[in-house]
């Protein structure tokens, strides 16, 4: 199939790039002002390209990069990666999918395309599939910009303000419009602006949904669900029961387990990006001067894995989750007044290191890559987490075990046995009253955080969205880009997994959580601009036959049916 769409995109190329020398409309023009420089067109510049210049389309797009505007936003040493990202960053608010940044880099590097050319290719293949989000948000784009430069408006600071806000939905096109007609059109003109909510109908899709896929279980408890769209907009549902007495809420915190990983990493390549580390600085390097370095046996923890390695699993570390003895050692003497500290989770890995670069989920990857945080970011992880994510996105979470736990977190149904009471579905808190405390003390940067489903929605729409504000669009890249199917789709604590869309293969990306009472996912998906987050407060670790409840499987199927409900 991708070679037949390769064909057919070829075809596309072929039929735009060299039809006539036609003289190109205001609307075409607009849309290689969009691609190339991320603006509305300015009146005067439109004027004279389709009435004054005598050139095609494609010779326009060509001059394009004569250009001292083109020639600063993209200077002689950008890279053709990161040209590819940047015009489908303009053209459609995402990154572009493995593959096609794969192909159009290729293009570019032998030269079978040139910059000009890729544009207008890419333009006319969105607009082929007229029903795509692609070709309506770039159909919006054109809108906002034809109807700026028929303003009779110049100014190209403005032009990108305009811009820089307009996304599928019909009502940026309609808040612009007016800030145009009003001439407010200043850099923070779109921090007013609010999206409109999920239609009746596809709210009530929604809650069918997630009615239907809780009700086929047997054993459950709870299950608290958000869908997020930018904007502040987002839905919320929940049903079931917190614990044994209270109702499940859109306000009660699940704990997270292992979507935690996916703030680990980007708290880590907010320190690369400022350059306090390196993707390469080995954990020896990254660990210099801290207290517990000396205490790790060399033997079994790679003291020259990089922190790539440890994003991506391939240090070839194993797991301290496998040591039960251990972990229940040092739950109890922490629950008794021994001072808890990462370092005593690293001692309790069993198992030499082998295999390295090989991919191999290990949480103990990532509670050296906390520990690193905590080094090298000059206060705890938690703190770091405030002060560089949940404050200035108006979210919240608690991450243990040095935060007090939430009195509301939903309390954990599983097995029974897993805890050392009698086998069958229940509250484990009922075999183990310790076990909420005990569980923080063995995940922290792993797998340590509780959130709201609404708070989860919105941090995976503002980590992976072209339109987020947790990281700079260049962190956003590497992170998209890092799963690779050679390491299993995973990448700097993100995975990549598919899904069917109206009946074609797209991508998600995001993290799933999976341990004792608790089952969670989160997943972004560029193609709709959604964020969606299922939290479950029961499992079965043991896989016990007799008890039906969610598992991976099941909550992903939910989770999918859900941005299809969407379109």
């Amino acid at each position: 199939m991708k070679h037949l769409k390769l064909l057919l995109l070829m075809l596309i190329i072929n039929t735009f790039v060299y039809s006539s020398e036609e003289v190109p409309s205001k609307a075409e023009v607009s849309k290689l002002y969009v691609a190339t420089f991320s603006r509305a067109p300015d009146s005067a510049g439109l004027s004279y390209w389709t009435n004054d210049s005598g050139l095609s389309l494609s010779k326009i797009a060509q001059s394009f990069f004569d250009q001292p505007e083109t020639q600063i936003l993209y200077p002689p040493s950008t890279a053709n990666g990161d040209f590819v990202t940047s015009v489908y960053q303009n053209l459609f608010n995402r990154v572009p999918d493995t593959a096609g940044l794969n192909y159009w880099e290729n293009e570019l590097n032998t030269g079978a395309f040139s910059k000009n050319r890729f544009i207008e290719a890419v333009i006319n293949g969105a607009l082929d599939t007229a029903e795509s989000q692609d070709a309506t948000i770039l159909n919006n784009k054109n809108e906002v910009g034809l109807y700026f430069a028929n303003q009779g408006l110049d100014n190209a600071d403005e032009a990108r303000n305009t811009m820089s806000g307009v996304t599928a939905s019909g009502s940026s096109i309609t808040f612009i419009k007016t800030k145009i007609d009003e001439r407010n059109l200043t850099s923070d003109i779109w921090s007013t602006y609010s999206d409109q909510a999920f239609s009746t109908s596809t709210e009530a899709s929604f809650k069918t949904i997630v009615d239907s896929a809780f009700g086929a279980k047997a054993n459950k408890a709870g299950m608290t669900v958000a869908v997020y769209s930018g904007s502040g907009n987002s839905w919320k549902y929940a049903l079931g029961d917190a614990s044994s007495t209270v109702a499940m809420t859109t306000d009660t915190p699940v704990q997270l387990y292992s979507i935690t990983k996916t703030m680990t990493s980007a708290k880590i390549l907010k320190l690369v990006e400022n350059g306090v580390l390196s993707l390469t600085d080995t954990v020896s390097k990254a660990l210099t001067g801290h207290a517990d370095l000396s205490s790790f046996d060399a033997s079994k923890i790679n003291l020259d894995a990089t922190i790539e390695q440890l994003l991506k699993h391939t240090s070839g570390i194993k797991t301290y989750q496998n040591n039960s003895a251990g972990i229940q050692a040092l739950s109890t003497s922490t629950l008794f007044g021994t001072t808890w500290k990462p370092a005593s989770l690293i001692s309790l890995v069993q198992d030499n290191f082998s295999n390295v670069g090989t991919h191999h989920y290990s949480d103990t990857n990532f509670i050296l890559l906390g520990m690193i945080a905590e080094h090298n970011g000059g206060s705890n992880l938690s703190q770091q987490f405030t002060d560089d994510f949940f404050t200035p996105l108006g979210i919240s979470g608690t991450l243990l075990p040095r935060n007090t736990l939430p009195a509301t977190l939903a309390k954990p149904f599983d097995d029974l046995a897993s805890q050392g009471g009698s086998s069958g579905f229940g509250n484990l808190l009922s075999a183990q009253p310790f076990f909420l405390t005990a569980m923080g003390i063995v995940t922290w940067s792993a797998a340590g955080m509780s959130m709201t489903a609404d708070n989860v929605a919105k941090w995976g729409y503002e980590l992976y969205s072209v339109n987020g504000q947790a990281v700079s669009s260049a962190v956003r890249t590497m992170l998209l880009n890092s799963p690779t199917e050679q390491n299993s789709n995973y990448g700097y604590g993100i995975t990549r997994v598919n899904m069917t869309l109206n009946g074609n293969t797209v991508d998600l990306y995001g993290h799933g959580g999976g341990g004792a009472g608790y089952l969670t996912i989160l997943y972004y998906s560029p193609d709709t601009d959604l964020s969606i987050a299922l939290l479950v407060n029961s499992n079965n670790t043991t896989n016990n036959a007799a008890i039906d409840t969610f598992d991976g499987g099941s909550l992903y199927d939910t989770c999918v049916a859900l941005f299809n409900a969407y379109q």
